[in-house]
């Protein structure tokens, strides 16, 4: 679940007209969980050769955000909030300020929602897994796609994380389980498998909100291991001598 915003500071610069200001306006990733904090970094660069004042001017704020919806349907602040004092930036420096605009502005609303679905297609002799990515409120499926083969007696595990992408861990043959991680699009981003070991591999989910795969040990490392050398000439035992 997300919604496409787009933001676009403005400000108004109370000083000469040469004056230069450069502005950079970054955000940590474009998805977020609804009521997830929404923190927009923003940074001032003084260009103009000099220092320079940035104030109200009139009823108009120096400082403030455009929120529109991918829709193009703006977004106005929940509440209207304080005027920013004037900041004065010394010629040749940035200035940094870093905002959450979720208590803000209504970037909490869900956005277009996705469905994912997973299916078994049962093939004369052996079953295989599906992942389909759909929107169902207007008919768009994004991808559907097979997750390789698997064991119809052992349930596939799936898991979503923050960034509402799916992960997905189940049986593809004995001791060996399969991975993959698909993104709201329906794309795959991530393919792997996972041997059992001491114990089977299984999804869990992280301190910061992300999915690992915890037990079993992926396949890549078993292939990379290094292998016992066959022994040298020169370090087998000596002969035993002969009698005579």
């Amino acid at each position: 679940m997300r919604r496409t915003i787009f933001f676009a500071l403005f400000f108004f610069v109370a000083v000469a007209a040469q004056a230069q200001i450069e502005v950079g306006l970054k955000l940590k990733r474009l998805q977020y969980i609804a009521y997830e904090p929404v923190v927009a970094t923003l940074t001032i660069t003084n260009l103009a050769g000099r220092d320079v004042e940035l104030r109200d001017a009139a009823d108009q704020h120096w400082f403030g955000f455009e929120v529109t919806t991918g829709e193009g349907r703006s977004l106005g602040p929940m509440m209207k909030g304080a005027s920013e004092p004037p900041l004065t930036i010394e010629t040749g420096k940035t200035v940094t300020r870093t905002i959450n605009l979720t208590p803000v502005y209504p970037v909490h609303d869900f956005g277009t929602v996705r469905t994912f679905s997973l299916l078994s297609n049962r093939f004369p002799d052996h079953t295989s897994l599906y992942v389909r990515v759909e929107n169902k409120d207007n008919g768009v499926v994004y991808s559907t796609f097979s997750l390789g083969r698997s064991i119809a007696s052992d349930d596939p595990e799936a898991e979503f994380d923050r960034t509402n992408q799916l992960h997905v861990l189940h049986c593809a043959a004995p001791r060996s389980w399969a991975y993959a991680r698909i993104g709201l699009n329906g794309e795959l981003i991530e393919r792997d498998v996972f041997m059992e070991s001491k114990s089977r591999p299984h999804l869990r989910h992280t301190a910061d909100g992300m999915i690992a795969v915890h037990g079993g040990m992926r396949e890549s490392l078993i292939a990379q291991s290094p292998r016992d050398p066959a022994p040298k000439l020169s370090t087998r035992p000596a002969e035993a001598p002969v009698d005579e």
